[in-house]
């Protein structure tokens, strides 16, 4: 799945006269790969080649992100203006960087192509100790060159590169269920919580032994009542504490009465940990955050664009002077639909957005959307965000705008990606992690009044 960005041509920015080593990142041949191999040898616009104003040559016209660690480069072949035979013969010299400066220098360069060739596939073997590759904004340029002369360009083009899928974390069998055996009864260490909540001996109803009867709880599995709620960890710990220790000392049937033993005895519980039910706290909370799936969900969603029923939802339009409002088709994730089959809270819709494709930050979202009951039995999910900066003024009549559909396999990240702290890098870390759980799938949609 491909990212597409259109080019942006960034002002004159001088060609440091600095002869730098390229070693093995400059690669020359037949193959317009990155890996194809090297030459070992320098690169040097000012003492290799002259500027030549009679090449005739627009430069870069694209940089595709194709994987999280591979980006396709494309252009339009290159000629003397008085010799159109001579495009067959033109090779091209490839530049990357980190910013929109660095590919117009020639220490970006990272490889030569064969004569005639206008594409390259960028896999960034060229780099020993390489950064991050995913879910990074990448700066490209391209000259052109034949004999001893090159090309005058100064067009860059960008590529950001998709996350590298993360799948989940929490498995029923795993990580939740054996737990439920291992809590202890401080006054009767043969006794655990299975004792009394297990498949036809479930007390008040709860079998903690099954997925079904969890999921079912003291309800059925058409009609449920239990305290997991997909998607809501926190919400669903919260349930099930009030319901471990709901009801009064004095009543004999009540959890509290029941559960006494498990509730006054300091550091009761599972000998190792001591903690006794607060054991259950993170596994519970992290497994509904994912869905409560028997296992984690390994596939990111998608946009399914083929679909006839998605026929025209991708778009979106300002509905008043500031505010604007997008339609897009549910995105499908059929490992991460809850028992109960509901899509409410199932997937975060991300939504980028820049005056062009080139001034989106992809770092600072400008909505998160998540679908509430209603809103999921709708035939597409409705967006709504203001494009106003901070002093509360529109940025721009235009727009460009990308929606990426995140699933829940990393809800358990605890960051709000809509208001991090860019500064500090342990959120930055924690954000480029919830990241890695949306698709690689992108389409620009073009917004004007």
């Amino acid at each position: 799945m491909s990212i597409n960005f259109k080019n942006s041509v960034f002002g004159l920015v001088a060609v440091l006269p600095l002869v730098v080593s390229c070693g093995p990142s400059l690669s020359e041949g037949g193959t317009g790969s990155a890996s194809s191999g090297s030459t070992g040898s320098t690169f040097s616009r000012q003492t290799d080649y002259s500027i030549n104003l009679n090449i005739d040559f627009a430069g870069i016209t694209d940089a595709s992100a194709i994987s999280p660690s591979e980006v396709l480069i494309s252009w339009g072949d290159a000629m003397f203006i008085d010799d159109p035979v001579s495009a067959s013969s033109m090779r091209y010299v490839i530049f990357r960087g980190l910013t929109p400066q660095a590919p117009l220098r020639d220490i970006g360069q990272i490889a030569i192509t064969g004569q005639g060739e206008l594409t390259f596939t960028d896999d960034f073997s060229d780099l020993e100790n390489p950064p991050p590759l995913d879910n990074t904004t990448w700066y490209y340029s391209v000259v052109a060159i034949a004999d001893e002369s090159i090309s005058n360009n100064v067009q860059v083009a960008i590529a950001r590169t998709p996350s590298a899928y993360a799948p989940g974390t929490m498995s029923f069998y795993d990580d939740v269920l054996p737990l439920f055996a291992s809590i202890k009864n401080p006054s009767d260490a043969t006794q655990n919580c299975l004792s009394c909540h297990s498949t036809g001996s479930a007390a008040g109803g709860m079998d903690l032994s099954t997925l079904e009867g969890i999921l079912a709880g003291v309800g059925t599995p058409s009609n449920p009542n239990s305290f997991i709620i997909p998607f809501l960890g926190n919400d669903s710990y919260t349930e099930f504490r009030a319901r471990f220790t709901g009801g009064s000392l004095f009543d004999q049937n009540s959890a509290r009465a029941n559960h006494i033993d498990y509730i006054v005895e300091p550091n009761g519980g599972t000998p190792e940990a001591g903690d006794g039910i607060e054991d259950l706290e993170l596994p519970i909370r992290n497994w509904a955050f994912e869905g409560a799936l028997p296992t984690p969900d390994a596939t990111p969603p998608v946009f399914e664009f083929a679909d006839v029923y998605n026929a025209g939802l991708y778009y979106g339009n300002f509905i008043n002077f500031d505010t604007v409002r997008l339609y897009v088709p549910h995105a499908s994730d059929p490992e991460s639909i809850p028992v109960n089959g509901s899509l409410a809270g199932q997937i975060d819709y991300v939504v980028y957005a820049g005056e062009t494709s080139n001034a989106i930050d992809w770092n600072h979202p400008v909505a998160v959307k998540s679908l509430t009951i209603n809103e999921a039995g709708q035939s597409y999910v409705s967006i709504d965000f203001n494009w106003v900066d901070e002093s509360g003024q529109l940025i721009s009549n235009d727009l460009v705008v990308v929606v990426r559909p995140m699933d829940a396999a990393g809800r358990s990240v605890d960051i709000d990606v809509l208001n991090y702290d860019d500064t500090d890098p342990s959120q930055v870390e924690l954000f480029r992690q919830r990241m890695r759980n949306m698709s690689s799938q992108e389409r620009e949609i073009l917004i004007t009044q």
